[in-house]
């Protein structure tokens, strides 16, 4: 069948066939080789299927060896190839999919790549998380393990690899990070902290072109700081994304004194992906789009910011991103400003873990912290819960009523 002109369709690995008006299906497999000790890669094709799911079927089938299912031999191995097309296919994150694989080495230290997941018991799942413990990973290391390793066999189960789930049989185990109750954690920007690094971006400069670029870095970090949102949401967004919203009217205005008594908010709805800092992906990392409010010092910094971008003859549709540069620049800025000032590191990420603490220590209930961060209450629970002595969260709630 070669030669033929074949174009794809909207399933991977399945083609129309422009010569016989039929789909062809190709699988991708790898096998080692004993005697050379490494992987040699092939295909498989099946030809002439006369539907789309004919095609999507027989791929299926090929991927699973055409076994029964109460018979698959799926395996850690497999059913995290099954998972990776998946992921590949729905466009996750390279970071994504980056972290599933480390985490998989994690857990093949100790089970191997080849154990069957119908085999899996308690007893095997306790015996992973307790030489992992053993090993001496962290709480959230140990808490990244449990949900890779429960991610794979749900897959598995949905997909009918497996016929007995065997999560039914095994206690969901939950891993809190354990942070020193006497000092603020290190992913915690303080408010000292985040003032020093505004004022920083506030009283310099930084021209190109004839623009003063640190204004725009000013807006990010802030943008950061007081809606948490990932550092690729916050690079996705447009002018349009932002609004102030009334009771009975939505209107954007540069007047602030106008829009006091609005609601100022932005949609997130969309990612900038690491890739390539250029293509944007129409949908959150969890899939959850969701509205923020941000406080009236922000709306006028905002405004100010499109106002002078005017003044200096910017060219700035709506539509178009906001913040035209990729994770590696703003992160380079950062890092140039905490060096200057001479406070402790942060990544950009560290923002999100303050925002979700600040709101969690400041009284939101869970179900709205879940609503403004897009993270499940577990997730919230495991990765940014950062306990804080009272007495510290009773200054904070009196100086931000200064």
């Amino acid at each position: 069948m070669a030669g033929q002109k074949r174009t794809k369709t909207k399933y991977t690995n399945i083609y129309f066939n422009e010569d016989t008006k039929k789909y062809d299906v190709k699988y991708n497999f790898k096998e080692y080789n004993p005697v050379s000790q490494k992987n040699v890669y092939r295909a498989k094709w099946k030809y002439n299927l006369m539907t789309l799911a004919e095609a999507r079927q027989e791929l299926a089938k090929m991927q699973t060896g055409d076994m029964p299912a109460d018979n698959k031999e799926i395996t850690l191995k497999g059913i995290y190839e099954a998972w990776e097309r998946e992921a590949v296919a729905n466009d996750y994150s390279v970071v994504t999919i980056r972290n599933t694989k480390e985490q998989l080495r994690m857990i093949t230290q100790y089970l191997p790549e080849d154990t069957k997941l119908k085999n899996i018991t308690e007893e095997t799942y306790n015996f992973l998380i307790s030489s992992c413990r053993e090993k001496g990973y962290s709480e959230e290391t140990l808490h990244n393990i449990n949900a890779c390793f429960r991610k794979l066999i749900r897959l598995a189960y949905r997909r009918d690899y497996i016929k007995v789930n065997p999560l039914d049989k095994i206690k969901n185990k939950t891993f809190k990070v354990k942070v020193p109750i006497d000092e603020f954690s290190p992913k915690l920007i303080t408010k000292d902290e985040f003032h020093m690094i505004d004022d920083y971006f506030k009283n310099n400069s930084f021209v190109r072109l004839g623009v003063d670029r640190y204004k725009k870095y000013r807006l990010l970090f802030n943008l950061l700081y007081y809606s948490g949102v990932r550092i690729g949401e916050a690079l996705a967004l447009t002018v349009n994304d932002f609004e102030v919203v009334g009771y009975r009217k939505k209107l954007v205005t540069p007047n602030l004194e106008e829009a006091q008594s609005e609601v100022f908010q932005v949609k997130i709805n969309k990612v900038l992906l690491a890739t390539d800092n250029k293509t944007v992906r129409y949908s959150t990392k969890n899939y959850k789009n969701r509205v923020i409010p941000l406080p009236v010092h922000f709306q006028k910094l905002f405004f100010d910011y499109l106002l002078y971008a005017q003044s200096v003859g910017v060219k700035m549709d709506n539509s178009d991103r906001l913040f035209d540069f990729g994770q590696g620049n703003a992160l380079y800025m950062l890092k140039k400003a905490i060096k200057k000032l001479e406070i402790r590191d942060h990544s950009l990420h560290d923002f999100r873990h303050t925002f979700i603490s600040n709101i969690m220590a400041l009284g939101l209930s869970m179900a709205e912290v879940e609503q403004f961060s897009g993270d499940t209450q577990r997730t919230i629970f495991a990765r940014y819960s950062h306990p804080v002595e009272d007495s510290k969260l009773n200054l904070i709630n009196a100086q931000n009523k200064f």
